[in-house]
């Protein structure tokens, strides 16, 4: 399959329209108890997939072909750590 981070861009640029068109719709009928469902379709939708095309098109105009696994990493493991850190000082005392 050739294009594959085209598709995944105008996948999550499809995405963006929707997720972009249901907040306006959120807002004008005040329907705030579905700002969540905008708010996930955007994240996911829009900025995971378009992200995740922009990655898959540098990785394959890159010379070395070492870094995309250092990315993946990175994004995976970092906020890990800054979330087990947030957690380790937020005690709840009685």
């Amino acid at each position: 399959m050739k294009n594959v981070d085209g598709w995944f861009i105008l996948i999550g640029l499809l995405y963006g329209a929707f997720g972009f068109a249901f907040g306006i719709w959120v807002g004008i009928n005040e329907r705030f108890d579905q700002a969540h469902l905008h708010a996930h379709i955007n994240l996911v939708g829009w900025a995971s997939m378009v992200l995740f095309g922009l990655l898959y098109r540098a990785s394959l105009r890159s010379p070395r072909t070492s870094w995309p696994p250092c990315i993946s990493l990175s994004t995976t493991s970092v906020p890990w750590c800054f979330l087990w850190a947030s957690r380790r000082h937020r005690r709840i005392r009685p």
